[in-house]
C-alpha cells in the first residue's frame, strides 16, 4: 500500500465519500459500495501515510480518519441493506 500525505488523501477521501453519496441518491448501490471501498481503500492509505512518520499525524487528522472509517462502514452497510446483502450489511456495521 502506497503512503498519501494528509491533506492530498482528504480530498481524495471526501472526493470519492461524496460520489458514493451521489449514488446512494440515484439508486445505484453497486456503484456506491465501489466508490466507498475505494474511499476507505484512501483512507487506509493516509492512515499508512500518518505511521510512515511516527508522531506526524495531530489528534485532529487522526480523528478525521477515525470519523473516515466509521462513516464509510455506515455506509457501505446502508448499500448491502439496500441490496439485500444482509449478513454484509450487519457485517459492515458492527
Amino acid at each position: 500500500m502506497l503512503a498519501i500525505e494528509f491533506d492530498a488523501g482528504k480530498v481524495e477521501v471526501e472526493k470519492l465519500k461524496s460520489e458514493g453519496g451521489a449514488h446512494v441518491k440515484n439508486g445505484d448501490f453497486q456503484e456506491a459500495t465501489a466508490s466507498y471501498k475505494a474511499s476507505l481503500a484512501m483512507s487506509m492509505r493516509v492512515v499508512s501515510g500518518l505511521k510512515q512518520v511516527i508522531g506526524s499525524g495531530t489528534a485532529d487528522e487522526e480523528a478525521q480518519v477515525v470519523a473516515w472509517s466509521l462513516a464509510l462502514h455506515l455506509n457501505l452497510s446502508l448499500c448491502a441493506v439496500k441490496e439485500e446483502r444482509w449478513q454484509e450489511g450487519v457485517d459492515e456495521a458492527t
